[in-house]
Order: C-alpha cells, then structure tokens, then sequence
C-alpha cells in the first residue's frame, strides 16, 4: 500500500481541498463516504486492500472511497461491512452508468425503526418526500 505524509502546508491544502469535495470533482465514477468507529479503520483497511482509491480522514473514522463506475455489487459489499463495522455509508456521487437500486444513505435498524416513528407522527398518511432518504421512510 503506498501511502505518503504531507507537510502543514500541503495537509491544509488537502483538506480544504477534501472539505469542499474539490479532490473528487472530475472524476467519473462513484463517490462513496464512510464513517466508521476509529477502531475498525484497520478492518476496513484490509477490506478494502488496493482495489479501491481512497482517502482516511477524522484519524481512521471518515473513509472517500472512489468505486468504479460498473461495480455496483462492490458498493453493495462494502455497505454490508461498513454496517458490520458500526458505521454507515453513504452515496455523494453517482457515476453515469449506476444502474443499481441501493440506498444512498445507510441506517441500522434502530435508527431507522427511530426515523420511521419521528416521521409518522408529523406526516401519518406519507405525503412529505416519500422515500426520500430511506425507502422504508
């Protein structure tokens, strides 16, 4: 795995460039954010080994993952184990060719059980963006 360290200069010029989404602006494929427990970075990690480009931020726990454009049952695997791990993941881009029907955003069951509840108390009969963050929402 290669990796490198930035000196202050380069590093505040990274993040800002990560903050606005600026390193990921021309790219073609799918963007996926991550946020994950600190302490299962490392299993992330190995998960991921060299088949994707990505980014570690929040020291181990926000990965910018970049997934090629016809690997949809990819971003369905590293879902599940972004789940496993206790974090959630979520879709910022699209590429052209996605085709596949999964979430943008990733809930556990709880929180979504949380959502559903929250949502049926101001909006009983579902007329409020159905389905907009969650299908089950």
């Amino acid at each position: 795995m290669k990796t490198s360290i930035l000196d202050f200069y380069q590093s505040k010029l990274f993040w800002e460039k990560i903050n606005n989404i600026e390193l990921f602006s021309g790219i073609k494929n799918n963007l996926l954010r991550a946020v994950i427990p600190p302490a299962k970075s490392l299993d992330l990690m190995k998960h991921l080994k060299n088949n994707f480009k990505y980014y570690i931020d929040w020291c181990g726990s926000l990965f910018w993952l970049e997934v090629l454009d016809n690997e949809n049952e990819k971003i369905e695997e590293i879902k599940s184990i972004v789940v496993k791990l206790g974090g959630y993941l979520t879709i910022i881009k699209n590429s052209e060719n996605f085709t596949s029907d999964i979430d943008l955003f990733t809930i556990n069951d709880t929180r979504l059980l949380l959502s559903k509840k929250i949502k049926e108390s101001f909006d009983p009969k579902n007329l409020l963006n159905p389905g907009k963050m969650y299908r089950e929402v």
